[in-house]
């Protein structure tokens, strides 16, 4: 298939990719210039929340306070949610076809044998308590079967099912309650001004649809007047789960933050909609285009090709 090069030299050809090159760069540039009016960045990265905050007028950003949502000042959020965890930790070391059935018996025994640690701490002196030493106790029980097959395992599944449903609904609370004390007190003690601020929500692919803490801060701004906070003053970053904790809070402000307002500008000035650069501008083309692709016609003669091969044992084609 030939590509037209608009009949271009590879001089001018080159010219071009330098002034691709020197747009992104002065997009990032001048996107710095759209942070102006924003006087608080807010940060909910690797369980802690960030409070950025500046001088009025300026573009540069200083760490105003930091609060962690989860660890010690939030133990029983961040116990009972490891605890949840366990179900899916065993079913995961049961289905790795990496390992030996020996190898799989060594690290679930090794495993029951922690787990009977901790129950053994746990006092079933609240709701909250015995609903951990269901999935605990199920848990053991279960590595201790002499055969755990399909029946076995959802057996176990629906014996901790109201304990895991408990547990959904208690860290919700607590970690929704924890956030909104944090930002009670920063805009208590006048740290932060919500009506012009941003939230930056950085967290992985698996919980994007409904994360708690998305919905917080979305609900924060509705209720402070705002029509359609998403992707106007609440952002959401999707990041590897190895890599949330490397991404600086400075990039994230001058790189992502300070371009994606100045996108806002520019879906202004050409389309008079703030969103129009937070969908893909080709994207109400791509239909008309894919309606003339067909892969049937080739995935039929690659399975028919498949087919003759098999009847023959050389493995070759018949001539056409």
């Amino acid at each position: 298939m030939s590509h037209s090069r608009l009949g271009l030299s590879e001089q001018s050809s080159d010219l071009l990719k330098d002034l691709n090159s020197e747009f992104l760069t002065q997009h990032e540039k001048t996107g710095l210039g759209s942070l102006v009016d924003i006087e608080n960045v807010i940060i909910f990265k690797g369980g802690e929340l960030f409070l950025y905050g500046k001088e009025d007028k300026q573009t540069e950003f200083s760490l105003t306070a930091k609060a962690p949502t989860e660890g010690k000042k939030n133990a029983a959020y961040t116990h009972i949610k490891m605890i949840s965890h366990i179900p899916l930790l065993i079913f995961e070391i049961l289905d790795d076809k990496s390992m030996t059935e020996a190898t799989k018996l060594e690290k679930l025994e090794l495993l029951k044998n922690k787990l009977i640690k901790i129950n053994q701490e746990i006092k079933p002196t609240s709701p909250e308590n015995k609903a951990q030493k269901v999935i605990l106790e199920n848990s053991i029980k279960l590595i201790a079967s002499p055969k755990i097959d399909k029946l076995r395992r959802s057996q176990y599944v629906a014996d901790i099912n109201t304990s895991l449903q408990f547990n959904k609904q208690f860290v919700t609370k607590l970690q929704l309650k924890s956030i909104n004390e944090i930002l009670k007190s920063w805009i208590k003690d006048k740290l932060l001004n919500p009506h012009k601020s941003r939230a930056l929500i950085v967290a992985t692919h698996g919980p994007r649809d409904g994360l708690i803490e998305m919905q917080l801060f979305l609900d924060l701004y509705s209720k402070l007047g705002f029509e359609h906070p998403k992707d106007n003053l609440v952002y959401y970053i999707e990041q590897l789960p190895g890599q949330i904790k490397s991404l600086s809070n400075s990039e994230l402000i001058e790189k992502f933050l300070a371009t994606s307002e100045r996108n806002k500008e520019l879906g202004k000035i050409f389309a008079e909609n703030q969103r129009m650069l937070f969908r893909d501008v080709l994207a109400d083309e791509a239909p008309q285009v894919l309606t003339r692709f067909s892969f049937m016609a080739i995935v039929s003669k690659s399975s028919e090709e498949t087919t003759l091969k098999g009847k023959c044992p050389f493995g070759f084609l018949p001539p056409s």
